[in-house]
């Protein structure tokens, strides 16, 4: 570990003149959690006379020993904002936030204790719950369990109070890691992402940790819009940077498969599989890409679903088991399973019997987790 004199840096960028920054701000400040070994580190990013920047000096004021704020004179945009936080923060591990989205209060200092004994995680990450200040509550949640393949598709991390060992951070390249040449203007987590999966696993936590405002400028079709642009880029420059893999994929060469090619492999893999032109060859992307990464839950999810809509259902039901027995412990990964697994029995034309025993086999796996994994997993359900 590296020289750091506090326990975590809570790193917030802001742009512009906003009516949403003083609550985020409250959020933290009002907290029942007591943030003595931690900071706020906000960087204004050429806000405007009376915008945010102003109401982040305010703050600091108030808040001397908690928070400070950086400036800068020009727009820099997202990625360079939260690398230049991540930089300047003195904190082990570091935080991010929006700066429109209320903190929401988890138990942080499990989480770090959780990364402090298990160093294959570089990060810890949770769930947010949409809310916009006319309607309150909007009872819809985003964020899942991190999957490389579903970043193809849909992108299920949370970049909001991602809990991130800085360590791990600097050795990915931060916000500008070096597996890409482009700024991503959708957001500053799409390559921190790729490039910090590159490197160890990230947890995810079924709890909620912010809330999410929707708005105009952040509303979801605009905001999945702009992902959708980033991630064609993204594409892109992987088809660009490595086009031998590229090409053996396509022409379904068989090729070995290095550990700093298997993110690359199964990406491109994921665009293989959406692009494909009959059900044979998206079955072949689908099994190649599992047997690169046999632990992506989401490439096994993609297959079952395939198999459905193909009325296929004894093997979508047999996938779906394996699902389940394959990435047992993950409560979001066995609610997906549950529910592929229902679909499957529907669609079956078998003896009700066996319809039965499956269910039955189901909900003995379920009881034979502990009171607290039920009630885990429940709860993912309702969501």
């Amino acid at each position: 570990m590296g020289q750091y004199s506090r326990r975590l840096s809570i790193i917030i960028g802001c742009h512009g003149k906003t009516d949403y920054f003083a609550d985020t701000l409250d959020s933290f400040v009002k907290s029942p959690y007591h943030f003595k070994n931690a900071e706020i580190l906000i960087c204004d990013d050429a806000s405007p006379a009376g915008g945010d920047g102003d109401t982040a000096r305010e703050y600091a004021h108030r808040y001397p020993g908690l928070i400070r704020v950086l400036r800068n004179e020009r727009n820099e945009g997202a990625n360079r904002v939260y690398h230049k936080l991540w930089e300047n923060s003195v904190g082990e591990y570091i935080m991010p936030f929006d700066s429109d989205d209320i903190f929401l209060n988890f138990d942080i200092d499990r989480s770090m204790a959780f990364l402090d004994s298990h160093l294959e995680f570089a990060a810890s990450f949770g769930k947010k719950r949409l809310f916009d200040s006319q309607r309150g509550d909007l009872v819809e949640s985003h964020g899942g369990d991190y999957s490389v393949f579903a970043l193809s598709f849909n992108p299920r991390v949370t970049h909001n109070a991602m809990l991130i060992r800085s360590d791990d951070l600097k050795e990915s390249g931060g916000y500008l890691p070096k597996c890409f040449r482009s700024i991503f203007p959708a957001g500053p987590d799409i390559a921190m992402w790729v490039g910090l999966g590159l490197k160890k696993k990230m947890l995810f936590e079924d709890e909620y940790r912010a809330l999410y405002r929707i708005h105009p400028e952040q509303h979801i079709s605009v905001k999945a819009q702009r992902y959708a642009q980033d991630y064609r880029q993204m594409q892109r420059e992987l088809l660009e940077d490595f086009p031998d893999l590229w090409r053996s994929l396509y022409e379904r060469r068989e090729m070995r498969i290095t550990p700093e090619l298997k993110i690359p492999a199964v990406v491109l893999l994921g665009v293989l599989f959406r692009n494909a032109k009959s059900d044979e060859e998206a079955f072949y992307y689908l099994d190649t890409a599992m047997r690169i990464m046999p632990e992506d839950y989401a490439i096994l999810e993609y297959k079952i679903k395939l198999l459905l809509r193909l009325g296929r259902s004894s093997e979508a039901l047999a996938l779906g088991l394996l699902m389940l027995s394959r990435h047992g412990g993950s409560y979001y990964v066995e609610s997906v399973a549950y529910e592929l697994i229902e679909q499957a029995l529907q669609q079956q034309k078998v003896d009700q019997l066996e319809v039965r025993k499956i269910r039955a086999m189901v909900v003995e796996h379920f009881f034979r987790m502990t009171p607290e994994q039920r009630q885990k997993l429940d709860a993912v359900k309702r969501s």
